[in-house]
């Protein structure tokens, strides 16, 4: 993680879908376990923290 940006509990979520803000998240273990294309973008599905979220690419090292 490169602790920017956030976590939402589906692809492209809105402010109702914030699960983290990733800013305490930096250097965190980030299992992805599933990757899909939203248009020219990739979102990452995995387990951070315990829960299940998506996180855009550009938030992840």
């Amino acid at each position: 993680m490169k602790g920017t940006g956030k976590a939402y509990s589906k692809a492209w979520g809105g402010p109702r879908d914030l699960v983290y803000g990733l800013s305490t998240k930096k250097m965190k273990e980030f299992k992805v376990d599933k990757t899909e294309a939203v248009g020219k973008n990739t979102w990452y599905r995995g387990v951070l923290d315990g829960k299940t979220v998506f996180i855009h690419s550009s938030y992840v090292k």
